[in-house]
């Protein structure tokens, strides 16, 4: 049980990273695969996009959602596991 909850995290931030990546190049977003991996991250990264931009007015044009969002998943990660 504990690999199959330390490989979906660790898959999911993959997915988000992959996303980051993605972002730097001019993809088109019209791709199926693109889209699936964009809407697959937004679902953690809008929360904390919301939070930063418009709860804390974050002005700087660079996002760090991605590596909050995949920090956060590795502690959640560590603390699941080490409660199990």
């Amino acid at each position: 049980m504990e690999n199959f909850i330390a490989l979906t995290i660790d898959l999911y931030c993959f997915v988000i990273f992959v996303s980051a990546i993605l972002s730097w190049f001019d993809m088109d977003k019209n791709n199926d695969v693109v889209k699936f991996i964009d809407n697959l991250a937004n679902i953690v990264l809008n929360p904390i996009r919301n939070f930063l931009f418009y709860k804390l007015n974050w002005n700087l044009p660079i996002d760090i959602s991605p590596l909050i969002a995949i920090i956060s998943l590795q502690i959640i990660k560590s603390l699941i596991l080490a409660i199990l």
